[in-house]
């Protein structure tokens, strides 16, 4: 399951009402939905998601600190959480699997078959093939005023002679 997305549909909050995030998404043809004001209820879905990643953190990674304290007993929460970056992409890789192939309660079917049902409707997503410059339409956006003295960037001048540029 991959592809640059059609729509995103996100809440009211600051940054996803940034310039950076409408120009990368109007340059790539993906479509921005926000939900009602004062209607809390339509994050829903990405609060279950949330809800069941944190969940699967606590309940299989070294190191969890568990619900309660009850639950953690004698277990060395601390000295017990270290993993390599490798053991960590496993473990992401693993959870995602298990996540995609497991029956989804508001779906009553694995999230998988949905996707396969999806795909065979609309067909693939299209694929970021140039992934720098998708990167790169998405970063935050700095207008400054250029004057015969330069610029300023956080409170440092930049300045280039006249020959720069000619």
């Amino acid at each position: 399951m991959s592809g640059k997305p059609l729509l995103l549909y996100l809440d009211n909050a600051a940054e996803f009402k940034s310039e950076a995030l409408r120009r990368g998404c109007e340059q790539h043809g993906i479509r921005l939905d926000y939900r009602p004001l004062g209607q809390p209820h339509y994050g829903g879905i990405v609060e279950r998601i949330i809800g069941t990643a944190m969940q699967m953190i606590h309940d299989e990674l070294p190191g969890t600190t568990f619900s309660n304290p009850d639950q953690r007993g004698d277990y060395d929460s601390e000295n017990k959480a270290a993993l390599t970056l490798r053991e960590l992409e496993r473990w992401l890789t693993l959870a995602v699997g298990t996540y995609h192939g497991s029956v989804h309660n508001g779906l009553l079917q694995p999230p998988a078959a949905r996707w396969a049902e999806a795909v065979a409707r609309v067909g693939v997503p299209a694929v970021v093939t140039r992934a720098t410059s998708f990167l790169v339409d998405f970063l935050p956006i700095l207008r400054r005023t250029l004057t015969r003295t330069g610029f300023v960037i956080d409170h440092i001048h930049y300045y280039a002679d006249g020959h720069c540029c000619k």
